[in-house]
């Protein structure tokens, strides 16, 4: 027995020294079946690995596998190996993502598996694709199925719990104007398969709108990928294949069948943290921040729809419509602004021929023996003749002149050339020796009241030369701001297509509608309207000069090339403004609005020029103004700091000084500050500063403080969606409005005060005049209630532009900025025609009756 006892203690212990070997140094792999939606749990070490395996299935459905554990570490992961019958996927768990506050570690994790037979799917119609779904007995008899094998395992020694799940995701093919919601984190990626219903090819066949919207702030990228495996659906390599772009809340992108001919998987993962989404991503972001870099609220809900586009028949339907419109309003405006001219015509002629046949009753009834032959003004004729009136002596065959012949003659001069009857010989001569003469300048500030008369000290010829050199500087600007522009556009576009990077340009998803080569065909094609109104004003602007009479010496001079100007300026609007909108960023942003600032500031040197010729700025300091401006706008977008806002605020002050000194002084300050510091001596301080235009100087100065208020609005207001750029347009146009209500103001003003004196109201602005204002009025009230309303944002980041998209609002064709576009070129045509024609009833008006203000 005691030997027997031995043995068995022997026996014992040999097996214990077995299983402590086979615990030390044998790796166990625990094959398990799976069963879809339900829980696996799963202990595994350094020494244990499960493998899990699956039916094969024929579902068209894809996998979803879902693999979580909380006791596992970063230093000891837990591994997560998916195998089918193609490819293989694996990470780990905990899953570690970027940011910009460190790795975040999280522990649930979940990816949907690329189908095994995703080609032979594909080749599926999206019609028969959704209705085969759910029947397997078809789906057999197609050679449809697919393997599913999971390992799990660690490097760990102590034991981790790990759960796995498995499903099928049954919502994973998508069907159009179906909404979708799903919930998605920086570790759980979800994407879906779109396959277009419609059989009809590529090129011809709608495109899609793919809308997407969250109701958190959370940062996601959403990707469009051909449906080929692998699919890449983590923050390291979403944007390795397709169109891919950043959402914060709103979302959107426009999908053409021949770039995903086979259809497309669309994409979303959560960011580590929202600085991608946020402003500090911008290149010219706000200085007060709304969203800082946080890394919370990982886990957002999306939802997002699939919608039909437009085809090409739609695009040459609204095109054509678009340009009828703009061809018809051009028609009629163009057919209505001539006949006024010609009525105007009609109208003077008339008066001259009345006056003509006063004086020939009067000639007759002073000597019978004087015969006059009459030569009538042809109605249809829009040039007026100077000599129209041919009288001829022939009393007794006395071919010499009489007394009552040249009192006839002297008498119909001063009817037909009253503007010519004020010493208009010695006022030429006067002012050509005395022009730049210190006696000249001091006579002219000496005057409380000027007239027109006393500020045209320059030669008509030389006039002229000035307001051309505003047209010649126009088209120079356009011409070489315009290469870069197109330059710029064109590789920018490039870049999007072939990076697939959605970021670089700043569209309006939601209703961007590419066409040929344009990706936001609607928007480039609604600048057009600038270019139809400017070429109708710059036609009407050479009916008018050539047909209109002119007089040197009567009514407001006529700078035609500044109109001239005017019309370039809005046509070169509408081609940088499309080229821009080709593709819209922060590198281009200024090619959309420098021709606003060009117009603003013609319009406001227009107004200035119609009463104070011959001393208002050259083109040459205007547009080197208008430099100035530009550069210190770029400045203020790019390091929008406190002390650009401090500088802008200095620098503006003292312009507007300065300007108002030298209107005051009417171009003269040194001379004005000679006077001054002469009157101080001879009679003291309080006479120097008493002005001597009273009126003047109270209108001065109430605009330069009005400037100032402006200024300082724009300094607290900065911070609330106010770029830079767009104050300083804010600003010039505001300042043209302000002139403008001030001109028309005073030529009522004028005009109520001739009326009270029996007098002729020609201050009165003309019908024509007033109509244009309505209509400006209404029009301009129309474009900033939708420029308002704009739909992206380029001074953020393009995710929070996307915040601010919207749909199409006309013909499913046109957004809120397309509006913008067709009414602001309405608008500023009839502001163009009102200045144009505001001044027409002071044409036969001697110059020393029109008052300088």
């Amino acid at each position: 027995m005691a030997k027997l006892f031995i043995i068995l203690a022997f026996i014992v212990h040999l097996s214990r020294l077995q299983a402590n070997e086979t615990e030390e140094g044998e790796y166990k792999t625990i094959n398990k079946r799976g069963v879809c939606s339900t829980d696996i749990t799963l202990t595994v070490n350094s020494k244990k690995e499960y493998v899990i395996h699956f039916k094969k299935s024929t579902s068209l459905y894809p996998y979803t596998v879902f693999a979580s554990s909380n006791q596992s570490n970063e230093d000891y992961p837990v591994f997560v190996m998916v195998r089918q019958q193609r490819q293989a996927t694996s990470w780990e768990i905990p899953l570690l993502v970027k940011s910009r506050e460190g790795m975040l570690s999280f522990s649930n994790t979940s990816r949907t598996l690329c189908h095994n037979n995703i080609n032979s799917i594909a080749q599926i119609s999206g019609r028969k694709l959704h209705g085969n779904i759910g029947s397997s007995d078809s789906l057999q008899r197609n050679g449809f199925y697919k393997h599913l094998t999971i390992s799990v395992s660690t490097v760990c020694n102590v034991p981790v719990n790990v759960t796995i799940r498995v499903e099928e995701q049954t919502n994973f093919y998508i069907e159009q104007e179906k909404n979708y919601s799903m919930i998605i984190s920086p570790s759980q990626p979800k994407y879906f398969y779109y396959k277009y219903n419609k059989t009809e090819d590529s090129e011809n066949a709608k495109p899609v709108i793919l809308e997407v919207d969250s109701n958190d702030d959370t940062c996601l990228t959403m990707s469009i990928q051909n449906a080929t495996c692998p699919v890449f659906d983590l923050n390291e390599d979403i944007t390795y294949e397709g169109k891919y772009e950043t959402i914060k809340k709103r979302g959107g992108v426009i999908i053409k069948k021949h770039e995903y001919p086979q259809g497309f998987f669309i994409v979303f993962v959560a960011k580590g943290d929202n600085y991608d989404c946020g402003e500090k991503m911008s290149l010219i972001p706000l200085q007060i921040e709304r969203s800082r870099v946080i890394p919370v609220n990982h886990i957002s809900r999306v939802t997002f729809l699939i919608r039909e586009g437009i085809t090409k028949t739609d695009y040459l339907k609204y095109t054509f419509i678009t340009l009828g419109i703009l061809f018809g309003l051009c028609l009629l405006f163009g057919i209505t602004s001539l006949a006024s001219l010609y009525l105007q015509i009609k109208r003077r002629n008339n008066n001259r021929n009345e006056e003509n046949r006063q004086l020939i009753n009067s000639s007759l009834t002073q000597d019978e023996d004087s015969v006059i032959y009459y030569e009538p003004i042809d109605d249809n004729d829009f040039q007026i003749s100077h000599e129209n009136i041919i009288t001829t002596a022939t009393v007794h065959g006395n071919l010499e002149p009489t007394d009552h012949q040249e009192t006839l003659t002297e008498s119909h001069n001063s009817l037909y050339q009253s503007c010519q009857t004020y010493d208009t010989n010695d006022q030429n001569v006067e002012k050509e020796n005395l022009e730049n003469s210190v006696t000249l300048k001091t006579k002219r500030l000496k005057l409380a009241k000027p007239t027109l008369h006393d500020l045209v000290i320059k030669k008509p010829r030389l006039i002229y030369k000035e307001s051309t050199n505003y047209c010649l500087n126009v088209i120079t600007v356009g011409i070489f701001y315009g290469i870069p522009v197109v330059q710029l556009v064109v590789i920018h576009t490039r870049l999007m297509d072939e990076t697939g990077n959605l970021d670089i340009c700043y569209y309006n998803f939601l209703c961007a509608h590419p066409y040929s080569v344009f990706n936001d065909y609607n928007h480039v094609l609604s600048n057009i309207g600038y270019i139809f109104f400017g070429l109708l004003f710059l036609l009407i602007t050479v009916v008018k000069e050539y047909k209109m009479p002119y007089s040197e010496n009567c009514g407001i001079p006529k700078h035609y090339g500044m109109y001239y100007a005017m019309g370039i300026a809005l046509t070169m609007e509408g081609i940088l403004s499309g080229c821009y909108h080709m593709c819209p960023n922060q590198s281009n942003f200024q090619f959309d609005t420098s021709f606003m600032y060009v117009m603003a500031v013609l319009c406001i040197t227009k107004l200035y020029q119609n009463r104070h010729p011959g001393i208002n700025a050259n083109a040459y300091f205007t547009f080197l103004l208008l430099a100035i401006a530009v550069l210190i706008a770029t400045v203020g977008i790019l390091n929008g700091h406190l002390w650009i806002w401090i500088i802008l605020i200095v620098l503006y002050t003292v312009l507007c000084i300065f300007l108002a000194a030298k209107i005051y002084f009417i171009n003269e300050s040194r001379c004005g500050l000679s006077m001054f510091l002469e009157t101080k001596r001879s009679e003291g301080l309080l006479k120097a500063l008493t002005p001597l235009r009273k009126t003047w100087f109270s209108y001065l100065t109430g605009a330069v403080v009005i400037n100032i208020v402006m200024v300082l609005m724009g300094f607290f207001f900065h911070a609330h969606d106010i770029d830079f750029g767009t104050f300083l347009l804010f600003l010039l146009m505001g300042n043209a409005v302000i002139y403008t209500s001030f001109y028309i103001f005073m030529k009522f003003s004028i005009a109520r005060y001739q009326k009270k004196h029996d007098k002729e109201a020609t201050e009165k602005p003309t019908l024509e005049s007033l109509c244009y204002l309505f209509l400006a009025i209404i029009t301009w009230g129309v474009a900033f209630r939708f420029f308002l309303m704009n739909s992206s944002q380029w001074m953020v980041s393009p995710a929070e532009s996307r915040q601010r998209n919207t749909h199409c609002v006309a013909m499913d064709f046109y957004d809120n900025h397309d509006i913008w576009h067709f009414s602001s070129a309405s608008a500023l045509f009839f502001s163009f025609m009102l200045l144009l024609t505001l001044d027409d009833n002071l044409i036969d008006t001697p110059r020393n009756e029109i008052i300088v203000f």
